[in-house]
């Protein structure tokens, strides 16, 4: 009798295991959605890829078209596009009409805009805690602190002619800003808005900057008037190490694979993507082609996918990591200048919760 009850314990804990672990499967399996957004120049709208189908779920219009109208609608030229810590905000700078334009991560929806204090905003980058967001205005000398629980603008940081874009190392007390009319990175307190330090580069056009995701990061600054690249340790303040890739170089995502950090840079003029790997200093390693003038270039939480926008041919790209392999061209609206994985988090009781995808 005792045998009996014991086997009857037994299956019913494995009974119990199962179902247990299904449902956790089940829940883990519905605990996110991932989108990758790509930044539609020309169309003036926001395409929505879902990751896993590879196909556009949604297209959000933030302007006309027909921009040359005595009165247009919207907003015009979204350049640069960037998430949220938590995922649940979605910033678009649109250069044309000196916008920002604020989209919710859940709905995907627009929930409003404001106007930069100058002309040309190129990039906006948030703060580590996700409570500002500080956006390069281009067109003029300085960044505009966008606030974001009241959506306002709450203080301007003078940076000299042409900010491009500025990131954040890991503990938020430095921002890092690359020039497109300067050949510096400037080094600015976030506690004070001083400059600490101007770190000379190779080149004065340089668009993009941003922190790796390794353990130990470093920025990676593009410099797309001498195709050079250049990597900064934020922990010396310090260029230690500059390599040379193809003609027109754009932005950079990053794979960590075997313990070593690799970028992969979008070359625009010479169709292909340049992977860099990074140990003590930036070594070229190969090019691997793609279509016509890549851009924007994200890859996803785990790595194993990268997603590339192509200015000519008007599609976003996702390729596998692991074989370079080429997985699903997919169509967007017109120019597709930028592109990020943002991955937004969903607990048991339905609220969102999330996270971008670097």
């Amino acid at each position: 009798m005792k045998k009996v009850i014991v086997k009857a314990n037994v299956l019913v804990y494995l009974i119990f295991y199962v179902v247990v672990c299904l449902g956790s499967a089940g829940a883990e399996e519905q605990a996110f959605k991932d989108y990758v957004f790509a930044a539609n120049e020309v169309s003036n709208a926001i395409s929505v890829i879902d990751p896993k189908t590879l196909a556009v779920i949604k297209t959000i219009p933030i302007g006309d078209k027909d921009i040359h109208r005595p009165l247009y609608n919207g907003h015009i030229d979204p350049h640069g596009v960037i998430a949220s810590p938590d995922g649940e905000m979605i910033l678009i700078t649109a250069r044309g009409s000196s916008s920002l334009i604020m989209i919710d991560g859940k709905a995907l929806e627009v929930l409003g805009y404001i106007t930069t204090s100058g002309r040309e905003p190129h990039a906006c980058m948030f703060t580590p805690d996700g409570r500002q967001a500080w956006i390069t205005v281009r067109g003029s000398d300085h960044i505009d602190v966008f606030d974001r629980g009241s959506k306002k603008i709450v203080a301007q940081i003078a940076t000299g002619d042409g900010p491009g874009m500025v990131h954040f190392e890991p503990s938020g007390r430095y921002a890092f800003v690359s020039f497109q009319k300067r050949n510096v990175v400037s080094v600015i307190d976030t506690y004070n808005y001083s400059i600490v330090k101007e770190i000379s580069v190779p080149g004065k056009f340089s668009p993009f900057l941003m922190v790796s995701t390794s353990e130990r990061p470093f920025f990676w600054v593009i410099h797309k008037d001498v195709n050079k690249v250049s990597v900064i340790d934020p922990r010396k303040f310090e260029v230690v190490g500059t390599v040379d890739v193809g003609n027109k170089p754009n932005h950079v995502a990053f794979i960590v694979k075997g313990g070593v950090e690799y970028a992969y840079i979008t070359i625009a003029k010479d169709n292909r993507i340049d992977v860099i790997e990074m140990k003590d200093k930036p070594r070229f390693i190969k090019p691997i082609a793609v279509g016509q003038e890549p851009h924007g270039i994200w890859a996803d939480p785990e790595m194993k996918t990268i997603f590339v926008g192509h200015e000519i041919s008007n599609e976003v790209w996702a390729i596998d990591v692991a074989t370079d392999r080429i997985l699903a061209k997919i169509p967007v609206g017109e120019k597709p200048i930028d592109v990020v994985y943002v991955r937004v988090w969903q607990d048991f009781k339905g609220r969102m919760l999330g996270k971008s995808g670097h």
